[in-house]
């Protein structure tokens, strides 16, 4: 989960890009995991926060 906010995280053609994804893509290549299993989704900052606030009260 991420927000707009490029250079690192923006959408391109209906495509998460930025160089947060860019690395984060190294890091799975690294760790012998498949690029695409990464599964991203872009929210407003807020709705992230909140999302993964009320998520983490359910763990």
């Amino acid at each position: 989960m991420t927000e707009d906010y490029p250079p690192y995280n923006y959408i391109e053609s209906g495509e998460i890009k930025g160089i947060s994804v860019t690395l984060i893509k190294k890091i799975y290549s690294n760790l012998d995991i498949q690029p695409e299993l990464l599964n991203l989704t872009l929210y407003p900052w807020a709705r992230a926060y909140k999302t993964l606030q009320q998520f983490n009260q359910t763990q």
